[in-house]
C-alpha cells in the first residue's frame, strides 16, 4: 500500500505498513486541502482569481515595503515550479494586479510590483480568510486549536527536514 503526502504543493508518494497510524490522517489531510481549495476558488471567482493566484498576492502583500521579490523567489516560497509562476503571474500582470518593474540591482530580472488594485485585494483576503477558518474550526476549543497547529507545525518540520536530508543524500522521491 502507498500514500502520499502534500509538501510545497507537490505530492509525495511513499509506503506504508499495513496499520501504520499515518494512514488514519494522510486521507482527512488530502480531502482536507482539496475542500480548501475547492472553497477558495468558489469564493475568489466573484474577484477573478484562483486559490494559486491568491497565494501570489499575499505573498506580494506580506512582503515588507522595500523588499524585492522576484519569480525565482515565488517559486521557492510557494514550492511551484518555473512554468507554473511564471502562468500565474503573466494572468496576474494581464488582469492588473501586478506589474513587472527592471531590478534595481540585476537588470536580468524584473521586480513583481503590486499595483493599486493588488493592494485593494488585500481589504477583501482578510475578512474572507478570518471568515473562512472561523466557520472551519467552529466546534474547536482553543485549546484543540492550540494543540493542532503545534502538531501541523511539528508534521512540517520533519517533511521538510527528510526533504532536505533526502536531497543532500542525494535521494530521489519515487513516483509510481
Amino acid at each position: 500500500m502507498f500514500g502520499f503526502i502534500l509538501h510545497r504543493k507537490r505530492y509525495i508518494y511513499f509506503f506504508f505498513k499495513p496499520g501504520n497510524p499515518m494512514l488514519t490522517f494522510m486521507r482527512p489531510m488530502k480531502r482536507i486541502v482539496r475542500a480548501f481549495v475547492r472553497e477558495r476558488n468558489r469564493r475568489m471567482n466573484r474577484y477573478n482569481l484562483t486559490s494559486a493566484q491568491v497565494d501570489v498576492l499575499i505573498l506580494l502583500l506580506r512582503t515588507p515595503e522595500g523588499n524585492e521579490i522576484c519569480q525565482r523567489t515565488i517559486q521557492e516560497r510557494l514550492g511551484l515550479s518555473c512554468p507554473t509562476v511564471n502562468g500565474l503571474l503573466k494572468r496576474l500582470e494581464q488582469k492588473g494586479f501586478i506589474r513587472f518593474e527592471k531590478n534595481n540591482t540585476d537588470h536580468r530580472r524584473k521586480q513583481i510590483v503590486l499595483t493599486e488594485k493588488g493592494k485593494e485585494v488585500d481589504s477583501i483576503l482578510q475578512p474572507l480568510g478570518v471568515e473562512w477558518e472561523r466557520k472551519a474550526t467552529e466546534d474547536f476549543s482553543d485549546a484543540e486549536l492550540l494543540v493542532l497547529g503545534q502538531l501541523m507545525r511539528k508534521l512540517e518540520s520533519n517533511i521538510q527536514k527528510n526533504a532536505e536530508r533526502e536531497n543532500r543524500d542525494g535521494k530521489r522521491n519515487h513516483r509510481f
